[in-house]
């Protein structure tokens, strides 16, 4: 579970969030301009192999294992040819929010350890600011039964919020997603919605 938390917070830097290019600067709202608010429009991603399903938004776009992004981290561009991950990316000029996530093998055999194991894991890495709490989530609409957690942590100079949340194949299988973005105000919606539509296949 610690190499899949390790590896899964670089390929979200990889992705966009924090990539050692610099993203062109978004155009300057006119004076008085609102800010514009996070579309609602979802699309469900799932891994080629179906093991689980989230919403993102409809703007997102799917990445291929030998595209750049999943390259460079060789273990989630491997789960992607194997149909076990996903990775989406919001491409618009000025940020890129990002969703990854794949399917691996864990100690835990309940959701209670999962979450658990999940925070220990994260903690152990250094990476997050403060201490992350993982919380058991029943059943609730399109969303099964999964462990959430929001954390924050800085990658590349910015600081990120990350919405994690995961779920249970089986006894010791575990498939997890982050959510990912240097704006959680801007992008709310994306961030609640990967929490709320999260769901194991079967």
């Amino acid at each position: 579970m610690r190499r899949l938390l390790v590896v899964l917070a670089v390929a979200l830097a990889a992705a966009g969030c924090s990539s050692t290019a610099a993203p062109a600067p978004a155009p300057a709202p006119s004076p008085g301009a609102a800010a514009t608010p996070d579309p609602t429009d979802t699309r469900v991603l799932t891994p080629a192999r179906g093991l689980f399903t989230v919403e993102v938004p409809a703007r997102f776009a799917d990445v291929a294992p030998t595209a750049p992004e999943a390259t460079a981290v060789p273990a989630l561009g491997e789960a992607l040819r194997r149909g076990v991950g996903v990775l989406a990316i919001d491409r618009r000029q000025g940020y890129s929010p990002t969703a990854g996530g794949y399917c691996t093998t864990v100690q835990a055999q309940d959701l209670a350890q999962l979450a658990a194991e999940a925070q220990q894991a994260l903690v152990s890495t250094g990476t997050p600011q403060g201490t992350p709490e993982f919380t058991v989530l029943p059943a609730t609409g399109p969303a099964g039964p999964r462990v959430s957690g929001t954390y924050r942590t800085v990658s590349g100079g910015r600081t990120l919020t990350v919405q994690q949340v995961s779920g249970l194949a089986g006894p010791g299988r575990a498939c997890l997603l982050t959510a990912s973005t240097d704006d959680p105000a801007r992008d709310a919606a994306f961030l609640t919605t990967a929490r709320d539509t999260f769901r194991m296949a079967g």
